[in-house]
């Protein structure tokens, strides 16, 4: 994820309050590293909430095309929204 702000795990001057204040103020996701491996993403709640809508709109799509149709949809490069 370009532009986003990485921290260490085990940094001593990373402090999780300090992450999430800047998550929510500016909105830009922050991932946390152990050893340079990614390994979570804090995003704010907005993002959260967008994520999950997106993702019942897929699902519910799904549901009204059935598995194959979204697969083919995926396959042509179609948007399923």
């Amino acid at each position: 994820m370009e532009g986003a702000n990485r921290y260490g795990l085990n940094d001593p001057r990373t402090r999780l309050e300090a992450i999430v204040r800047g998550v929510a103020a500016t909105g830009a996701e922050a991932i946390i590293t152990d050893g340079g491996s990614e390994i979570a993403v804090v995003i704010s709640v907005a993002d959260y909430e967008r994520l999950h809508e997106h993702a019942d709109r897929v699902d519910a799509q799904r549901l009204v095309s059935g598995p194959q149709a979204f697969e083919d949809g995926l396959d042509q490069g179609r948007d399923v929204e």
